[in-house]
């Protein structure tokens, strides 16, 4: 494989699943035996949607431990957000596989020079941030770079 197109991140980070209702999604996975869901609260600012300014949404997100990776699960709550017109166009499912990186800056330049348009990037408190991927409009779900910030594990 070209050195150019391999992953610059080895190892899945989260699976992004968006669900309707937060509670009922929990209760599915409690009866699994699935308990471990925390709140995931970050300080997020400079977000944009397809290069518009989108800070004025609101959702619900939780994390929870599977194994070696991570299940993030995404209530939209209100105001637009890519997750909200996801849940809208395909209903409930995976929006995005999130690979977490040293350099978000440096993967989101890196991926724009191999043919990804960016659709969804924000910063967070005190460092770090996001940025969704599609590789042509209307994928089926989106990639995800993410650097976390410094004090949130």
């Amino acid at each position: 494989m070209n050195d150019a197109m391999m992953a610059p991140f080895g190892k899945l980070d989260h699976v992004g699943m968006v669900v309707r209702n937060m509670e009922k999604a929990l209760a599915t996975y409690r009866a699994l035996g699935i308990d471990s869901f925390e709140p995931l609260r970050l300080m997020v600012f400079d977000r944009k949607l397809r290069g518009k300014s989108a800070d004025d949404f609101k959702q619900e997100m939780r994390m929870g431990q599977l194994g070696e990776t991570r299940l993030e699960l995404i209530q939209p709550i209100s105001g637009e957000s890519l997750h909200k017109m996801y849940l809208e166009k395909q209903g409930e499912g995976i929006n995005h596989l999130g690979f977490r990186v040293d350099s978000i800056g440096e993967e989101e330049a890196r991926l724009i020079n191999n043919g990804f348009l960016l659709v969804f990037n924000g910063k967070f408190k005190p460092d770090g941030g996001f940025a969704y991927f599609e590789r042509e409009e209307n994928d089926s779900y989106y990639v995800e770079v993410v650097q976390w910030p410094s004090n949130l594990f």
